[in-house]
Parts: structure tokens; sequence; C-alpha cells
């Protein structure tokens, strides 16, 4: 992965993973808060690798005990298992880092006053003296 803002590669290890649960993290290098956008592939690919150990897993344990709790539980070990190592696997590889925008007003700027109606719509008065 390569930072947008100082140009620097990282990998995104395990531990970067876990503390970034919605693609939000920081750069080693700068500090700069950075995004995670996925590719247009990128929902297709998690989908295929989610159901490559999921269905089978949840079928066999439905078939063995016929509870829908050990179904459950399953599926979910059969997506931690396979649906973790992709999605982290898809974002390192393919995913675009982005600089997260700052969504509120610069602090030092003070708001602009918007102008009178009169002084908009009617002729500049002369002054007085």
């Amino acid at each position: 992965m390569n930072c947008p803002e100082c140009k620097d590669a990282f990998t995104l290890t395990w531990a970067r993973y876990f503390r970034s649960p919605l693609g939000r993290m920081a750069c080693p290098s700068c500090g700069a808060r950075l995004v995670l956008k996925h590719r247009w592939f990128y929902w297709p690919a998690m989908a295929l690798s989610g159901i490559l150990l999921c269905f089978p897993l949840s079928v066999l344990a439905y078939r063995l005990t016929g509870s829908m709790f050990v179904t459950m539980a399953a599926a979910a070990t059969g997506w931690m298992i396979s649906g973790l190592p992709a999605d982290m696997y898809l974002e390192q590889h393919f995913a675009i880092l982005k600089p997260l925008g700052n969504k509120t007003a610069p602090a030092n700027t003070a708001p602009t006053e918007p102008k009178a109606a009169a002084e908009t719509d009617s002729e500049p008065e002369e002054e007085q003296a």
C-alpha cells in the first residue's frame, strides 16, 4: 500500500487490519488519516470467498445435527477461515488509499456575514458629510 500524502510504501499487517475495521487507518510514516476505497470487484470476490467454505460447512453441520445454532456457528467459522484472509488480501493488493477529508470548516476562518437585502436591491446612496 502506498500513502498518497508521503508516497511511502507500507504493508497491511494483521494488527493494522484488525485496528481498522471500517477501513480507516493512519500512515505509519507521516501519520496521515487514510481511508480505503474498494474497486468494483471487491464485493463479488468477497461473496465468492465466503461461499467457498461457509456454505459447505453450514450444510454439513445442519445434516449432522439439525440445529440452526450449530449451522450458524459453522457458517461463521467458515467465514472466519475463508473470508477474513480473502478480505485482507483484497485490501492489501487492490484497495485504493485516499486521504480522509475533514467535513468541518477550519477553525481559523471567520464566518462570512450575508449582505443586507437593502444594500443589494437599491442603488448606492450618496455619502453625507
